[in-house]
């Protein structure tokens, strides 16, 4: 799934010590729903959760309902 560095170092960097948390939210989202399984859409996750838990899990919704909103 995230196997991607760049990815990866963000998300360690922005969630810090609930990194552990935001790759289970994600990895869970991913394998949920196929089509978020792309880079550029998890990037998008990623940059507009501005290191919050609670915005990555609505940005996730977001996603979900219409890949192009996020």
């Amino acid at each position: 799934m995230i196997n991607i560095t760049d990815i990866n170092e963000r998300i360690k960097t922005d969630f810090g010590d609930k990194a552990s948390d935001a790759f289970e939210i994600l990895k869970d989202a991913v394998v949920k729903t196929d089509y978020l399984n792309h880079q550029r859409i998890i990037r998008c996750i990623i940059f507009l959760s501005d290191k919050n838990i609670e915005k990555l899990k609505s940005n996730i919704q977001t996603a979900i309902n219409d890949p192009r909103d996020v």
